[in-house]
Parts: C-alpha cells; structure tokens; sequence
C-alpha cells in the first residue's frame, strides 16, 4: 500500500474510491504472497503520470527480483520501455515480433527519425527538398506548421557523426531553429508491425461476412421438422447441423427417447444460429451432413454384416470338422 501511495485509504470501503485507486487495489491484491506469475491487463489505464511511474518502479522491482514472472497487455509504449524486458507485439490474435526494445528497434524498426523546426512556413519545402537530396529514400512522415518529421532509412544513414555535421553547417541556410535525429521509437515499430496489409483486409472481410450470416425462416423450420424426424433415428438433426458426434452419440445412446429430445427442443434456434455462422444456410450443408449420416449407417451395416458372415463361417467350420455331434435342433428335440 505505502508502495502505491494508498495508505491513506486503509480505512475506506473500495466501492469508495476513485477507479485509480481501485486498480492500485486490484494491483496490490495480485501481488500479495508473491504468487509465481502475475498477468496485468494494462495496469495504468486510467492512473495519472506520477501514479504510473508509482506503479512502474513497484513492477521493476519486483521482476527484478526473480522470483515472479510477470506479462502485462498495454498500448502504452512507455509502460513497455520502462517495465518490459521482453516485448511481444501482437497483430490480429497472432505474435508477429518477439524481443526487447532494442532488437525490435534495431530488427523491425525503420531506421532514424529527424524532426526539425524553422522559423518560417514558406522554408519546408526546400527544407524537404534538401532532406530527400541529401537521405536517400527519406519520407516525410508528418507536417504541421513549421515542425516537420521524416523517417530515414537506417542504410541511409552510415555515420550518425556526419548526419549531424550536415543538419549543423546548413542549419542557418534553410532557418532551422532545431532538430533531433533519433532512432526510430517503440511506438514507431509497433505501428509499422500492425499496419494493415490486403491479406488482412481480405480475412476482416471474410470474417465480417461469416457474422452478418442470420438463419431464415426456411432454417428454423426445417431445423424443427429434422428435429421431429429425429425421434424415428436419434440424433438426426445433429447430423443435419453440422454436429457429427454429437449426433453419432445421440444414436447410439438412443437419446432422443430421452430427456435429450427435449432439451434440443428449448436449445434449437442456438444450434441453428452457429450452423448457419459456421456454414453459412443449413441448406448448403444438407449434402455433407447426410452423407456423413450414410456413411456411419454403412460403417455400422457393414461391421455388422461381417460379424454375421464370420459367425456363420465358424458354425460351418464346427460341423464339418464334427459331422457325428448333434445339431442343436437335434439335442432339443431329443
């Protein structure tokens, strides 16, 4: 509590409390006992800056200390920097980059970054001019006013000594009244890792398409009507939806004399829904689903033909190899 700066609320209820200072509880009750790993769902949303470096240092000395594994989720790029020994940056449910801040700079980062001030608007043009002369490939990433940013690729740019001698002897020529040349910041590598690509517009697309499927009348009626059928052959309406062993258990437990039937009565606009999510309008997998159906039924019909017929053989094999002993018929008529 001392750690957080909430021990002056040790005597109120948290329903009192402020949402900072509510996280600050939740955070300290996830690290009490020194539990072995720790997950934080960004922890300093909604705390003010001095709350957030509370918070920060409190994290670093704990994960410093080895003993607690700790992964937090956060868009703070900051929070990453400061607390963060390892950095995973996520795209879409998937990782595409893994390593600390300065292998993700150096690995997936777009080089350097020049920001510069002049004193007049009508000097960025041939300020720009200059840049793209002198860098190779440099863009201009943003300009407002009198402050403009490029991003400069790293081959660009082989002494960082030479780079500055540049910006300095023609600093008076173009009215530059400052400039920094930095690498390129975490907050830059994660927005280039996460730009969207054709790929991934295609996939929001043919998942957007996936959701906005909603069953008719047509489906609901003849989910109903496979579901009343279904008392003749268990698990019938299963099969019609998609849910293969769902329904191979339904027919062979015969569930459907059962309470089962009656409880698919109350869940069949649900199974509905998801089939038609999934699969777009139940008709379209009518042909799967039934042969599904017919293949199980030949599956069951065939091992049972071939137990009768191997039955059958070893009766033969037994008389003929006995042609004395009675038949059964015999022995009970005797």
């Amino acid at each position: 509590m001392k750690a957080l700066n909430i021990k002056r609320y040790e005597s109120k209820l948290i329903m009192q409390l402020s949402g900072g200072n509510r996280r600050k509880v939740s955070l300290a009750v996830a690290l009490m006992g020194a539990p072995p790993t720790v997950y934080l769902d960004e922890p300093s949303t909604g705390l003010d800056p001095v709350a957030s470096r509370l918070m920060w240092r409190l994290l670093s000395r704990i994960s410093s200390l080895k003993t607690t594994a700790m992964v937090l989720t956060t868009h703070n790029m900051l929070e990453c920097e400061a607390v963060c020994t390892r950095i995973c940056i996520m795209k879409l449910g998937e990782m595409v980059c893994l390593g600390d801040t300065q292998h993700l700079r150096s690995s997936h980062g777009t080089g350097f970054l020049l920001e510069a001030i002049v004193k007049h608007v009508d000097r960025c043009d041939a300020l720009i001019q200059f840049v793209k002369e002198t860098f190779r490939n440099a863009v201009v990433v943003d300009e407002q006013a009198t402050m403009i940013n490029f991003e400069i690729p790293r081959a660009s740019i082989t002494q960082l000594s030479s780079a500055f001698r540049i910006m300095e002897s023609n600093k008076d020529r173009f009215g530059i009244v400052d400039y920094a040349l930095s690498q390129s910041t975490l907050e830059q590598v994660f927005l280039k890792q996460i730009r969207p690509t054709a790929s991934d517009v295609f996939n929001q697309l043919d998942q957007q398409s996936f959701d906005q499927r909603i069953p008719g009348f047509a489906d609901y009626f003849t989910g109903y009507v496979m579901l009343i059928l279904a008392i003749f052959v268990p698990g019938l309406h299963h099969f019609y939806l998609g849910n293969f062993w769902r329904g191979v258990w339904y027919l062979i437990t015969i569930n459907e004399i059962m309470a089962g039937w009656f409880l698919d009565v109350f869940e069949m606009h649900v199974l509905i829904q998801q089939s038609v999510q999934q699969h777009g309008n139940i008709e379209g997998v009518m042909f799967c689903t039934c042969c599904n159906f017919y293949c199980y039924l030949c599956c069951c019909l065939c091992c049972f033909t071939s137990r009768k017929n191997s039955k059958k053989t070893t009766n033969t094999a037994a008389a003929t190899a006995h042609p004395s002993a009675p038949s059964s018929t015999d022995h009970d008529l005797v």
